[in-house]
């Protein structure tokens, strides 16, 4: 810590930088929030606008403490951000806004989307707002937007509310918490139950996703409720998706979070109760060994409450006492306590947006110490990362620890790595991590991986990252380890054989044994059947439950439980959800200890005024990565380093899947109810080339490449390196295990999909409609419609090994 200018602090600078909305299809839409620095354009998918057929681009800025001098708008390509277009443009004025309008040059492909970044200048830095456009034609913006806004305003509305009735699929699965509604709730509890809810604002509605029939949208606003005292403000995010067709819209899905904004002036602390309110219950909480100090993070801010002295503290947050500042009450950050000491003195991080201070407008990951006795914060690392906030999410909360030598340890792009926060030094723990081969205890003391592919017989890793002891399971024994998780701090890995791991395309490998380790690798616990494989191990509590099959036929047997004798230690401090009339239950943080006689003290610390440095990120390698993400209904889901696994979770979630390059590899709901590649004719095989071989040259040709793949076969090349090599402005997918049903997409959008049959015999899919596949099958020399169901059995015996390819 800066001890020697512990004395010299300051408050936090407001927001200064103004947001911006997009227009599209006579609408407001799409509220953006402006960057100090370039972000990587690629993997940001915060917002999509479609814009009109006149490649009309209309946008307009709120008035804030940025003196604009100057405007322009880029226009870059999603692959490689290559600038297509800029040009500076003339603002109008109005009494709240500064307003501009664009037409973009013809250089647009239709269905494509494209970068767009508009550039604010006050002559001294630029502030950059980031939107994906697409042409939005066919799209019909307008309706989609309509019936958002209408169901929006109706869950406002009783009356109203009849018309939104239809759209919900009730069930007994709500909680009885106003913090989180969603489609199978029922009317009343969608309308808000006997609550008296204002809006305050007007929503904002943002497009995350949209396509011809099916579209996903985000609202945010802000509520307020009659309080104790005064009003009480709540943040609102609702999210949709929805399905077009020519007759009527579907309420695919809908999900509401409520959360209170908390305010430590009103009389919160009462004994050994905090009352929170109407939010969310997972709590961020930690507390003292002797339980008079916690600290504790909800809806994204940090405080901490002293029952020795009374006194609460409103630790961190860019909240700034309005409910009206956009800018602040941006939420693409998270705040999470990385450690307390018995004097309350907290290390703390914040990645993602900045949004206020000294560093507005960065992303990245910023970690902060606070004093407890001098009531200050100070910045001890900033590591800037130019994606976006979801992907950075996505990774930290993979893995995020801080050791008592101050040295932090965080995933990120496939690695992990370390950086001491005196030093700023940082380094490489391990690189390119394959998924299932990475797992890390939820105390994030542990972590175990292994280098390569899981499938490979690499030895496991684990490692202490308190005491930085390092153990090697497996090392030299040729056996398949995979690692499934930590059961408190001891291991949970199977064991399999090199056969059994190669040889079966699912992602669930059938393991002959499942043991449980300690730190030092020793074995605490060992389940082995005979004629059992175990597929899966899913943890929970002190049980492990084991997914299991016939070894001999490979159907499914009734699962089975490991039962541990560990039980985790639990805090003395808890969060509760607690009856509270017509709020329903309310969270309340139930302390160990009660609170001090006299009114509570509310303290804001400042901020200790020091030089702020950058912190350089070790080189991970990033640049060498494909991932998948897999973009569910509010955020990332997943990502992945297989195509099939991003794809079979896309499928099971009904989420757009996205390579971080930029490229749709697939989405739900855009599928033609039929269609059939015609150029394919039937092809037959010989004794000189395999079934194989004339797929592979029929797909080739069809791109229009010549080659002799039976010639790269017989050399022993694999299907998948011939056609990467060949189509090298293609981008090649390995689909093996995912549903015929998921592959059809591919074919909607013109492309074959090969499926692996018998050793070196292959046959293409080309078409299908509602009841049939149309399948080129070269060992018969037939071009063939074939009845759906049969379809799926026939490649289910091959284990569905499907190969495909998108556009780049």
């Amino acid at each position: 810590m800066n001890q020697e200018n512990i004395d010299s602090t300051e408050e936090m600078d407001p927001s200064s930088y103004p947001v911006v909305y997009m227009k599209s299809d006579g609408e407001w839409i799409n509220c953006l929030h402006g960057y100090s620095n370039p972000m990587n354009g690629t993997v940001n998918r915060d917002s999509i606008t479609p814009i009109d057929s006149d490649r009309n681009v209309e946008f307009r800025v709120s008035k804030s403490g940025l003196n604009i001098e100057t405007i322009k708008v880029e226009l870059r390509n999603v692959r490689d951000e290559r600038l297509i277009e800029s040009t500076a443009i003339t603002p109008g004025f109005s009494e709240d806004f500064i307003e501009g309008k664009i037409e973009l040059k013809d250089l647009i492909e239709a269905n494509r989307e494209y970068i767009l970044i508009i550039v604010l200048s006050d002559g001294n830095k630029e502030v950059r707002y980031y939107t994906k456009i697409v042409n939005a034609q066919e799209l019909d913006v307008h309706s989609k937007i309509e019936f958002v806004k209408s169901f929006h305003e109706a869950t406002f509305d009783k009356e109203k509310a009849k018309s939104i009735s239809p759209y919900l699929e009730p069930d007994d699965s709500w909680k009885g918490s106003y913090a989180h509604t969603n489609i199978h709730c029922n009317l009343n509890q969608i309308t808000w139950g006997d609550l008296q809810v204002f809006e305050e604002t007007d929503p904002d509605i943002t497009i995350k996703e949209i396509g011809k029939n099916v579209a996903i949208f985000s609202v945010s606003t802000i509520v307020s409720m009659p309080g104790e005292i005064d009003k009480d403000y709540y943040t609102v995010t609702e999210y949709y998706r929805i399905r077009q067709t020519n007759e009527r819209f579907y309420l695919l899905d809908y999900d509401r979070e409520l959360n209170q904004i908390f305010r430590t002036d009103k009389n919160v602390v009462k004994e050994k109760v905090i009352t929170m309110g109407i939010c969310d219950d997972n709590i961020d909480l930690v507390e003292t060994e002797s339980g008079n100090i916690v600290a504790y993070v909800s809806n994204n801010r940090l405080y901490s409450y002293n029952s020795g002295d009374n006194s609460f503290i409103s630790v961190f947050g860019y909240y700034s006492g309005t409910h009206l500042d956009k800018q602040a009450l941006n939420n693409n950050h998270k705040v999470k306590i990385l450690s307390m000491d018995e004097m309350g003195n907290i290390y703390f991080m914040v990645y993602g947006y900045i949004n206020r201070g000294k560093r507005e407008g960065r992303t990245g990951i910023a970690v902060y110490y606070y004093d407890y006795a001098m009531n200050s914060i100070e910045e001890q690392l900033f590591l800037p990362d130019n994606r976006s906030f979801e992907v950075l999410k996505s990774d930290v909360e993979q893995l995020n620890f801080l050791d008592s030598k101050r040295n932090l340890y965080l995933f990120l792009e496939q690695s992990i790595i370390s950086i001491n926060l005196e030093s700023r030094e940082g380094k490489v723990i391990v690189r390119n991590l394959k998924e299932g081969s990475f797992k890390v205890s939820d105390s994030n003391t542990m972590v175990a991986w292994k280098e390569g592919e899981k499938t490979e017989s690499n030895p496991l890793t684990l490692m202490n990252l308190s005491t930085k002891r390092k153990t090697v399971i497996g090392e030299n024994t040729g056996e398949i380890i995979i690692p499934f998780g930590f059961m408190q701090e001891d291991l949970v890995c199977g064991y399999a054989t090199e056969f059994e791991a190669n040889n079966d395309a699912n992602s669930k490998i059938p393991m002959y044994k499942i043991v449980l380790v300690n730190g030092e690798g020793d074995v605490l616990m060992k389940y082995e059947r005979d004629d059992v494989y175990v597929v899966d191990a899913i943890m929970q509590d002190n049980q492990i439950t084991l997914e299991r099959i016939d070894s001999s036929n490979r159907s499914r047997i009734p699962n089975d439980q490991i039962i541990s004798s560990k039980i985790a230690k639990e805090m003395s401090s808890k969060v509760s959800l607690v009856p509270n009339g017509t709020r329903e239950n309310i969270v309340e943080i139930l302390l160990a200890l009660g609170s001090s006689k006299g009114n509570v003290k509310n303290l804001v610390p400042k901020f200790v005024v020091s030089e702020y440095f950058d912190t350089d990120k070790p080189d991970t390698g990033e640049e060498d990565l494909l991932l998948y993400y897999v973009y569910g209904l509010k955020s990332i889901d997943g990502v992945y380093t297989k195509a099939y696994s991003a794809v079979a979770k896309g499928e099971e979630l009904s989420a757009v899947v996205v390579d971080n390059r930029g490229n749709y590899v697939w989405k739900p709901g855009e599928l033609l109810t039929k269609n059939q590649i015609m150029k394919f004719t039937a092809q037959s095989s010989s004794s000189e080339r395999s079934s194989l071989a004339v797929c592979l040259d029929e797909i080739l040709n069809f791109e229009g490449i010549q080659a002799d793949s039976q010639s790269e076969l017989n050399a022993g090349k694999t299907a998948t390196e011939i056609l990467e090599e060949k189509l090298n402005k293609k981008e090649v997918l390995n689909l093996q295990g995912c549903s015929l049903s998921s592959v059809l997409y591919y074919i909607s959008n013109e492309k074959p999909v090969l499926a692996l049959t018998t050793s070196g015999e292959a046959v293409l899919i080309v078409g299908y409609n509602e009841f049939n596949t149309v399948i080129m099958n070269p060992a018969t020399g037939t071009l063939a419609k074939t009845g759906m169901q049969d379809s799926e059995r026939f490649f289910a015996q091959f284990q569905n090994r499907f190969i495909t390819y998108i556009d780049q």
